[in-house]
């Protein structure tokens, strides 16, 4: 079981037991943390997030996370502007330095993700006119090594109604999983559809986002692919 955190939820006193909760549970932990200091995050998240994060990277490992144990915390980088990661290994080595050096806590490992072209960062594209070009970026540098690894082939995105999703993009295009619904057409896929262990054969919905995982070195809720 993974859990996706953008580690500033459990600042927030009502979230604060989720703490206790992982470390009790011991789900695998991976946190969005744009870059290793404050500057660099604030650029993508803004003010004051890094401080919240690195405070709950602390209270973390306080617990017994991103110690070299079992229980273990995987940290993401997400480029800031429009271009592909530098290999994760690189970029893994200067936050594993930077962060233990500069504020005392650690991690396990690193992924490193090509930015999917939504939200926050898609706005930002759109303000510099490089949505496009981004797009285009993604498009010339397909992998497909790439594709066999990719998290929709074996994994999936459960919302907190049950509904299903190929991956997290998708889920945040709001795009569930589509099975049959025994009378011709499709409906939603739920978490009760998996009771047998796993769902039946579909098609993954594939959108414009898909390049972002199938670029360069690749990306996918494990980091890089390839």
């Amino acid at each position: 079981m993974i859990v996706r955190t953008n580690l500033t939820l459990e600042q927030q006193p009502e979230y604060a037991h989720y703490l206790d909760v992982f470390a009790e549970v011991g789900p695998q932990i991976v946190a969005s943390l744009p870059f290793y200091d404050d500057k660099g995050t604030a650029s993508q998240r803004g003010a004051k997030v890094f401080e919240r994060a690195i405070a709950s990277i602390r209270a973390l490992n306080e617990r017994g996370y991103g110690m070299g144990g079992d229980l273990r915390l995987d940290l993401v980088y997400n480029v800031a502007g429009p271009f592909l990661p530098l290999p994760q290994d690189m970029i893994e080595a200067s936050y594993h330095k930077a962060l233990e050096r500069d504020f005392g806590v650690k991690f396990d490992g690193l992924f490193a993700f090509n930015n999917w072209a939504c939200g926050r960062f898609a706005a930002d594209l759109l303000d510099m006119g490089m949505f496009d070009d981004y797009l285009a970026l993604l498009a010339d540098n397909f992998n497909t090594l790439a594709i066999t690894r990719l998290m929709c082939r074996d994994m999936v995105n459960v919302d907190y109604d049950g509904r299903l999703y190929d991956c997290e993009p998708n889920h945040v295009l709001g795009l569930p999983i589509q099975v049959d619904d025994g009378e011709g057409g499709t409906r939603d896929a739920t978490i009760q559809d998996m009771a047998g262990g796993q769902l039946p054969q579909r098609k993954v919905r594939t959108n414009p986002l898909c390049y972002s995982c199938s670029a360069g070195f690749g990306s996918s809720c494990g980091g890089a692919l390839v």
